[in-house]
């Protein structure tokens, strides 16, 4: 018997030690938009990533054996939402290395493999969860024998304790984590991932309410951390591994009757719930992802693709955010603005040159110059122009606040309604300059058409403010947004200028000489 407890508690020993690598294996990393210049001096809410070490104390209950594992998680979210609007907190879990082996003194512990590696959050206070996306692909690589695969990978919000595929663990004298419900559960399932194959995560984003009050926060923070390990000792077994945030513990190991170190909530990415706007403003999209501001708005965040050009900026409903759209049809979120899909993995014939969102803000359209239209969230696909012979390419689209449907625009001034009224085109009239964007009023019961001269074309119950027509521009118009209070419009030209017509000249970032023009602007909608 003597031998035999021997071998066990080296085999304990061991894989108290083995069990931190293993954990270590599913360590979260940064996933934070890329930071670029801003042209504006205005202060305001910016995307922040934080990156903290959240030290896990984990228990083996087969053995009752304990030990520390810091675990790196980073997270990146809106350091200021507005009251009732949704936001994207992001987190991107880096491509790690299964361990082979671990040797300790003169035992080496052999990994086969581990599997079901589960993250579990719960909701935080003063949020609604709405919705999580995983993207990206699950699989693993340089396994035996270069040995690939792929692996499932599950996320469900649990809003009950017997709810299927929800496995929070209890507090007890062994387990001291505190998970409240609801809580986000994600687990990698049971596909073995062999030891010395490199885990790639796809990227988790998931998107809250900011449901609490003015002047509160949101700080998400790991609740639980879980592995299956099939480990190889000194005698085979297959262990649960279940751990928890908490203060390091004093020793190596511990017994099981030690008391233990209680739940330490560690605070990730904390995000401020502001008032809802009460003031007029705009953004003006550059090229290289570059975003300035005009009036109460600021830039939330920039993004400078290295390999697409931005085409366009659209805001949501309530001015907390705004989206970036690039020709390859990649989305990127800003502020209160949820990711709902992209384009960015899809072959496209054409480059996508217009987005549109829904009234609600909770899906949009973008538009490639061929006429073809891409839906995502609660867009609805109406038809496109895609199978259609145009004369000239799309260059715009506008969305019927009224219907849900959309229109099109190519630079000929040719209309293309879908599931929305046709009010009348330019298609007939000589233009001096090609159209080159679109913008429809408030209610969807018409919509204006701006040439690259500053030309001003308006239909249905749109009326004419004016135009920069009979000016001599230094440089060509890119868009044109709507005053929702007004009822006018801006413009806004390739270097920056904005003009306004019925609508408060909010200041712009013209410069003549500037490397990388302007390519659209977008209101944000005010009470």
């Amino acid at each position: 018997m003597g031998a035999v407890q021997s071998m066990v508690q080296a085999a304990l020993h061991t894989i108290r030690l083995t069990l931190a690598a293993l954990l270590a294996t599913a360590g979260l990393s940064a996933g934070a938009p890329v930071a670029g210049q801003q042209r504006t001096a205005l202060a305001g809410p910016t995307a922040v990533a934080t990156t903290t070490t959240v030290n896990n104390v984990f228990t083996v209950p087969i053995f009752g054996g304990y030990g520390d594992q810091p675990v790196a998680i980073s997270s990146s979210a809106p350091a200021t939402v507005v009251q009732g609007t949704t936001f994207s907190e992001t987190f991107t879990p880096a491509p790690t290395l299964v361990p082979v082996t671990d040797p300790v003194g003169d035992i080496t512990a052999s990994v086969a493999s581990i599997h079901g590696i589960t993250i579990i959050i719960p909701v935080p206070a003063n949020a609604t969860y709405v919705s999580e996306l995983l993207s990206g692909n699950a699989r693993y690589t340089g396994g035996p024998g270069g040995a690939t695969g792929a692996f499932a990978v599950t996320s469900v919000e649990c809003r009950a304790v017997d709810q299927p595929d929800c496995t929070a663990t209890p507090a007890s004298p062994t387990f001291r984590s505190v998970t409240t419900l609801p809580y986000l559960e994600i687990d990698t399932g049971s596909t073995p991932l062999p030891a010395g194959s490199t885990v790639h995560f796809p990227t988790i984003t998931v998107t809250f309410e900011a449901s609490g009050p003015a002047g509160s926060t949101i700080t998400p923070a790991l609740s639980e951390f879980d592995v299956t390990a099939d480990v190889l000792a000194p005698i085979p077994l297959i262990s649960a591994i279940r751990a928890w945030p908490a203060a390091p513990l004093t020793a190596a190991t511990r017994n099981p009757t030690d008391p233990l170190p209680p739940y330490v909530a560690t605070p990730l990415a904390t995000t401020a719930i502001a008032p809802p706007s009460t003031a007029p403003g705009y953004w003006v999209a550059s090229r290289d992802g570059t975003v300035s501001a005009g009036g109460h708005s600021a830039p939330l965040a920039v993004f400078a693709p290295q390999t697409s050009p931005v085409v366009g900026i659209t805001s949501t409903p309530d001015g907390g955010g705004y989206w970036l759209v690039t020709s390859t049809g990649g989305v990127f979120p800003y502020g209160d603005a949820a990711f709902y899909g992209s384009a960015g993995n899809l072959h496209l014939n054409r480059p996508i040159v217009a987005m549109a969102r829904t009234p609600d803000g909770k899906g949009y359209w973008l538009v490639a110059s061929d006429g073809g239209v891409f839906a995502f969230g609660d867009a609805a696909f109406h038809g496109s122009a895609g199978g259609l012979q145009l004369n000239q390419p799309i260059v715009g689209m506008a969305a019927d606040a009224a219907t849900g449907g959309y229109w099109l625009v190519a630079s000929d001034g040719g209309i293309f309604a879908f599931q929305a009224p046709f009010y009348g085109s330019a298609g007939a009239l000589h233009l001096n300059q090609p159209i080159d964007g679109m913008a429809s009023t408030a209610d969807g019961q018409g919509y204006w058409l701006v040439a690259a001269d500053g030309g001003v074309f308006a239909f249905g119950d749109a009326s004419f403010h004016g135009s920069t027509g009979n000016l001599h521009l230094t440089s060509p118009i890119a868009g044109m947004a709507t005053d929702v209070a007004t009822g006018g419009y801006w413009i806004v030209a390739a270097d920056g200028t904005v003009y306004a017509f019925d609508a408060p000249f909010l200041g712009s970032d013209a410069d003549p000489h500037r490397g990388v023009p302007a390519v659209g602007i977008t209101a944000v909608p005010y009470s």
